[in-house]
């Protein structure tokens, strides 16, 4: 069986069929009518019989056993080539998950060292607390990276240092607010599931006093409910604009197939990016 499907030919089939019906009938035929009269002097057939109705009978005996080990194998390999792709799959997702992971981190990195690029060409004095809160941002980013799943709560804490880190270039006061309403703070999520929405709205925002950026957070009843909303900037946006987003979207039909949604509008210059998640 294994050979029949190295190399498929419509022929091979009709081969194997005879080549084990000649097996069959050889074997048989050296057990029952050469060694058993020999030593034990019984034989199942007469030796009267001619040789050619030995094989005709034989022929239709044979296709018992052989038809059902046939399927026998069938089902067999069958049950192990599924296992096998199952394993594949899974294989694959978890290295798509870890690159699709693996771009997020870099994502931050990038914008935030433009940030302080600018706050250094500008010789800001807020120039090294950016660099400080960076080193500590990072340092959160690499102990976490590794995992699947990170509290809501080390989440909401990793947001409000970033916020602290981008609010640093920002001239204006109270331009920023985040609200943040968790019942239970010790629910999992995925790691920088949260982060990329408000990436792209420093990315592509404006925001001062006149157009603030508005953060909410709300997890009641086994429901995620997170929304970012801000003024549009038609200025310098970036050609790689949304990966975090679409990144975020792949890693979600994942954990929560069904189970999620993401939607993003853009109204009269106002743009509002939401998640939510049902944990039922």
């Amino acid at each position: 069986m294994p050979r029949l499907f190295q190399k498929w030919h419509p022929l091979k089939p009709i081969a194997f069929l005879l080549i084990s019906l000649l097996y069959f009938i050889s074997f048989r035929y050296l057990i029952e009518e050469l060694i058993f009269p020999y030593f034990l002097h019984i034989r199942n057939y007469s030796d009267q019989e001619a040789f050619a109705f030995y094989i005709l009978d034989n022929f239709y005996y044979g296709l018992h056993p052989i038809i059902l080990s046939t399927v026998l194998w069938l089902v067999i390999y069958v049950i192990r080539l599924l296992s096998y792709h199952k394993r594949i799959i899974e294989e694959n997702k978890n290295t798509e998950i870890k690159f699709l992971k693996a771009q997020l981190n870099p994502h931050f990195l990038f914008n935030s060292l433009n940030n302080i690029y600018s706050l250094v060409h500008f010789k800001s004095d807020k120039a090294l607390p950016a660099i400080d809160q960076l080193g500590q941002l990072m340092r959160y980013s690499t102990y976490n990276s590794e995992k699947e799943w990170i509290s809501i709560k080390e989440e909401k804490t990793y947001i409000e240092s970033y916020l602290k880190l981008e609010a640093l270039r920002i001239t204006e006061d109270d331009c920023i607010f985040f609200k943040a309403d968790i019942s239970d703070v010790n629910i999992l999520i995925p790691t920088f599931t949260l982060i990329p929405f408000i990436e792209n709205a420093f990315k592509h925002g404006i925001i001062n006093k006149e157009t603030p950026l508005f953060i909410e957070l709300v997890f009641r009843n086994n429901k995620l409910s997170y929304e970012v909303k801000n003024t549009v900037s038609d200025n310098l946006k970036d050609t790689q604009a949304g990966i975090g987003l679409i990144n975020i979207h792949n890693r979600l039909n994942h954990y929560y197939p069904e189970k999620h949604s993401i939607s993003c509008i853009e109204e009269k210059g106002n743009y509002c990016a939401r998640l939510e998640i049902d944990f039922e």
